[in-house]
């Protein structure tokens, strides 16, 4: 009798940000809305491991500079933006 090795989840198949990751985000759109250099947002983003975070609980406030990035700066795998 052998025992299957556990599932691994599925890395592609992010759940929603937790508490901390979701503070991220929200500091993430106060940078780009008063920081110039919005690419320094995006590579916190990236060392964050949050580039294709679910943003849909954010305000539309939000979300409004998390779209600048994701047009503008490559972040295409941003979720919940529209």
């Amino acid at each position: 009798m052998s025992i299957a090795p556990p599932k691994r989840p599925n890395p592609r198949r992010r759940k929603k940000p937790t508490q901390l990751q979701l503070g991220i985000l929200y500091a993430a759109a106060d940078l780009a809305r008063y920081i110039y250099d919005r690419g320094d947002v995006v590579d916190l983003l990236r060392r964050q491991g949050l580039t294709d975070a679910d943003c849909s609980s954010m305000d539309e406030m939000d979300k409004e500079q998390l779209r600048v990035l994701r047009d503008d700066y490559g972040m295409s795998e941003l979720r919940g933006l529209d």
